[in-house]
């Protein structure tokens, strides 16, 4: 059929004027087309090389690549360190909990590396950097990891939690008496103070971190109180909970007080 001016329109033409809805059925039908081919080149080279191209495949950190391992993006868990040495990045580091940190230490396994990608060299005695750790050895990932080294971390006790907490502390105190301070000096006039909440909070940091012991002069009140196991229990966990550090089950089995005798 021949237009207005005497010629019959190209192909190209009436592809132009063809509805758009149809354009766009074709279009989509060609995409879908051509992500199918991808897919089936994408197995066919699995099958031929070897290489896993699913969701499942994870580099193995800590072996050699192979032939038909590719580029990908891997998670590794991470946690803040404190050294208790001079070393360097890339070391390989075991930990201890002390208070609500970890710290490096000569005891037990390696658990992972010093940061490798540190600008800096060296790690000084101090010095808090990030420690990464061993591949495959978490027990979860959620950005949020667990691992057996380390302790799962808790929500944040609220402020009536802290009050309450702070308020059974300072009764504790006031239960536990009095203390000599010149009990050594059996011939002067004694001198005594009343226990503290203060004092009870600091017992706790020494007790926790070189074992010792707040030595009640004088009397016996305090050694008597903490013989109780839930007194002790619930004073590790208020004092948990107003000084926000956490201790290891090892640490809550430690009494803070003793007597003179």
């Amino acid at each position: 059929m021949e237009n207005s001016t005497g010629r019959r329109p190209s192909h190209k033409k009436r592809v132009e004027v063809r509805d758009g809805g149809e354009e766009r059925t074709a279009r989509i039908e060609m995409e879908c087309r051509v992500r199918q081919r991808m897919q089936q080149v994408g197995e066919e080279i699995h099958l031929r090389i070897g290489v896993d191209m699913s969701e499942n495949y994870t580099p193995k950190l800590g072996q050699l690549a192979t032939e038909t391992d590719h580029r990908d993006a891997i998670h590794i868990a991470v946690i803040p360190v404190r050294a208790s040495w001079d070393g360097q990045r890339g070391d390989q580091v075991k930990v201890k909990q002390i208070g609500n940190e970890y710290v490096t230490t000569d005891e037990g396994e390696f658990v992972g590396i010093a940061d490798p990608f540190l600008k800096g060299k060296w790690i000084e005695k101090g010095d808090i950097f990030w420690l990464l750790l061993f591949p495959e050895t978490i027990t979860g990932l959620r950005h949020v990891w667990s691992h057996p080294a380390f302790q799962e971390e808790t929500n944040q006790p609220t402020d009536i939690e802290k009050q309450r907490a702070e308020e059974w502390l300072r009764e504790l105190a006031e239960r536990l008496g009095r203390t000599c301070t010149n009990y050594d000096e059996p011939y002067k006039k004694h001198e005594w103070i009343e226990i503290t909440y203060e004092m009870l909070i600091q017992s706790g940091h020494d007790a926790i971190e070189d074992g010792g012991y707040f030595v009640q002069q004088g009397s016996e009140m305090a050694r008597d109180v903490f013989q109780n196991k839930k007194t002790k229990e619930k004073f590790w966990k208020m004092w948990q909970i107003v000084t926000g550090v956490k201790i290891t089950k090892e640490q809550g089995d430690h009494g803070i007080f003793s007597c003179s005798c």
